[in-house]
């Protein structure tokens, strides 16, 4: 049953899969697996009351030291944030961060989860921003989201520069390969293509950069952003919405 519900979940038919899970529920109680399997569908629903429910009882049921439970905290943070719980989406995010922080090397390699979980606390603390600005609260959690939107960044980065060594190995492996490193720095070449190829990196690094608009910052805004487009051309996904935040920048700071 598990296997046939996973192809459903995978293939995207997240009614189908819920509807089976339900069918289960109502004979017996929900494994973790399939309970978060519920969240998941739930939210792709839209359905974000079943979800954030789905979620918890998935972390009541999964053992604390299962490194899946930063994952599923992540997923509920999500879900929460979307609901307009910041303040619950907030509690959630950092235990989930803390929580992968905790896990060791090889599993924070596999799954890249708490570079999603530091930018989804930066969205969280830039919308509890606008909500209290009003009573001067404002400017804190917009630190505290540029903090995260950075932490995102740099792990996205790292990420990308731990891939190099691999890569260039396998270069040097090859006969051609080799005739590349008498041409010029390959390791550029290689580190460029990473950061073109990752659409993360340059979201990120906008998403950075219009954090430091927000915040009046437009010389960082503008550094970050042109930074930005520089590892990108016009056929890349996120050139025009990339380029308009650019447009926003440098009209207000004219």
């Amino acid at each position: 049953m598990k296997k046939q519900l996973y192809d459903k979940i995978t293939k995207g038919e997240w009614e189908v899969a819920l509807k089976k899970i339900r069918q289960i529920e109502n004979k017996e109680t929900l494994d973790w697996n399939v309970s978060y399997w519920a969240g998941m569908c739930s939210y792709m629903l839209k359905d974000l009351v079943s979800a954030c429910s789905y979620y918890k009882n998935t972390v009541k049921m999964i053992n604390l030291n299962n490194p899946a439970l930063a994952t599923i905290l992540n997923a509920l943070g999500v879900a929460q944030q979307e609901s307009n719980k910041l303040s619950e989406a907030v509690r959630t995010f950092k235990k989930s961060i803390k929580l992968f922080e905790s896990l060791d090397v090889d599993i924070l390699n596999r799954d890249d989860t708490l570079q999603n979980a530091h930018y989804s606390l930066a969205i969280t603390y830039g919308l509890q921003a606008n909500e209290e600005v009003k009573i001067k609260k404002g400017n804190d959690l917009d630190s505290l989201a540029l903090d995260h939107y950075f932490q995102a960044l740099k792990l996205e980065g790292d990420s990308i520069e731990a891939k190099v060594p691999s890569i260039l190995e396998k270069i040097k492996s090859n006969i051609d390969g080799q005739k590349l490193f008498e041409q010029g720095n390959v390791e550029a070449v290689v580190l460029r293509k990473l950061r073109y190829d990752n659409k993360r990196f340059t979201l990120y690094m906008s998403s950075f950069a219009s954090q430091f608009f927000k915040m009046g910052h437009y010389n960082e805004a503008m550094k970050w952003i042109k930074t930005a487009l520089s590892y990108i051309d016009e056929n890349h996904s996120n050139w025009n919405s990339i380029n308009e935040a650019l447009k926003r920048i440098e009209k207000e700071s004219a």
